[in-house]
C-alpha cells in the first residue's frame, strides 16, 4: 500500500475502535496525525525486511571487512545457507553495537571482521578461543574505538575488557545460554512451546534475559529480527514495556492513571483488535510510541 492508503487504513481502523476505548493522547488532530505517521514508519521498517527476504542479495553484503557489510542481510545470507548459527551471531551483533550517523556500522564491523583479517570473528572462532577473543579485544581497544561507536540505544557498552559491562560478557554469556549451538539449543526446546509462535518469543524472552548488558529493548528487538528474518517462527503477544521505552508514549496514549501491567494490556488490546493482520504488530507499536512520544505534535522520520 502506498502511504497515503496506509494512512487512511490506519486512521479508519483507530476511528472504529476510539467508539469503544479512550485514547486521549490523540484527541487533537495533528497529534493523531504524528501518531499515524510514526506509526506507517514503523510498519515500513519491519515490511524492508521482507523486501530484503526476496530479492538477491550480494554475496559482500556478509563480509564484514568489505564496504558493503550491512549484517541483517548478511544474516539474511547466512540463513539462505542454513547456516543458523552464523545468521543469529550476526543479528546478536547488530542489535548489541547497533549503528552510528558518522560511521555506520564501523565498531561492528571492527569486532566482528577481526580488523581487516581474513579469519574473522564469527560464532564458531569465537566458541573456538574465547580468551583469545578478549585478549583481542584488550590489546585492539584503541584501534577499534576510533573506526566506529555504539548505537543509541547502546551507549553504556563498552569493548574494555574490565567495564562493567563490556562486549565479551554479552558474547560469553549468549554462547553460554545457548550452550555453544543456537540451533541444538532450540531443538532442545518443548514442542508444545514452540508450536505457538507467542509462547515460543516469550520463553525466549525470559531465557536470553541472562545476556549481559541486553535490558528489555535489547532482548526484544533481538528476537523480533530473529522472526522477520524468519529463522524462528516466533512474534510478541505484547509489546513487554519496561521502566523505560514508550512507557511516557503509553501514559500519554492511555491516560497516566494507568500502570505497567495496564498499559501493556491496553497496548496489547489495541493491536489485537486493529492491526491483527499487520506482521509484528506489537513492535510496529512499541517502536512507533517510542518515536511519536518524543515530540507528539510534531513529525520527525527517525532512522533506526
Amino acid at each position: 500500500m502506498k502511504n497515503s492508503e496506509l494512512y487512511r487504513d490506519i486512521e479508519t481502523r483507530l476511528l472504529k475502535y476510539k467508539k469503544s476505548v479512550s485514547l486521549p493522547g490523540i484527541i487533537k488532530p495533528e497529534v493523531e496525525s504524528n501518531f499515524i505517521r510514526q506509526f506507517i514508519d514503523s510498519y515500513k521498517r519491519i515490511k524492508f525486511i521482507e523486501v530484503l527476504k526476496s530479492r538477491p542479495i550480494d554475496i559482500r553484503r556478509k563480509n564484514p571487512n568489505s564496504d558493503l557489510f550491512d549484517p541483517i542481510q548478511s544474516a539474511i545470507l547466512h540463513y539462505r545457507e542454513n547456516n543458523i548459527n552464523e545468521a543469529v551471531w550476526n543479528i546478536l551483533l547488530y542489535v548489541h553495537f547497533g549503528k552510528t550517523i558518522s560511521k555506520g556500522y564501523g565498531l561492528l564491523k571492527a569486532v566482528y571482521g577481526n580488523l581487516g583479517k581474513s579469519q574473522i570473528w564469527s560464532l564458531e572462532n569465537f566458541k573456538n578461543d574465547i580468551s583469545g577473543f578478549r585478549d583481542w579485544l584488550d590489546d585492539n581497544q584503541i584501534q577499534i574505538k576510533n573506526l566506529g561507536g555504539f548505537g543509541n540505544h547502546r551507549k553504556y557498552q563498552s569493548i574494555r575488557a574490565n567495564a562493567k559491562s563490556t562486549t565479551y560478557q554479552t558474547l560469553e554469556s549468549f554462547l553460554t545460554l545457548i550452550n555453544n549451538d543456537f540451533e541444538t539449543f532450540i531443538s532442545s526446546i518443548p514442542t508444545n512451546i514452540k508450536s505457538d509462535k507467542y509462547k515460543f518469543f516469550d520463553y525466549l524472552f525470559k531465557h536470553f534475559g541472562g545476556i549481559v548488558g541486553f535490558a528489555r529493548l535489547a532482548i526484544f528487538d533481538f528476537l523480533c529480527m530473529i522472526g522477520k528474518v524468519g529463522i524462528l517462527d516466533i512474534e510478541p503477544a505484547h509489546p513487554y514495556l519496561g521502566n523505560s521505552g514508550p512507557v511516557t508514549g503509553a501514559k500519554l496514549l492511555f491516560g497516566d492513571h494507568k500502570n505497567l501491567k495496564e498499559l501493556n494490556i491496553a497496548l496489547k488490546d489495541l493491536g489485537d483488535n486493529n492491526f491483527v493482520d499487520y506482521p509484528f504488530r506489537m513492535q510496529i507499536l512499541e517502536d512507533s510510541i517510542c518515536n511519536w512520544q518524543k515530540k507528539p505534535g510534531t513529525y520527525k522520520l527517525f532512522n533506526g
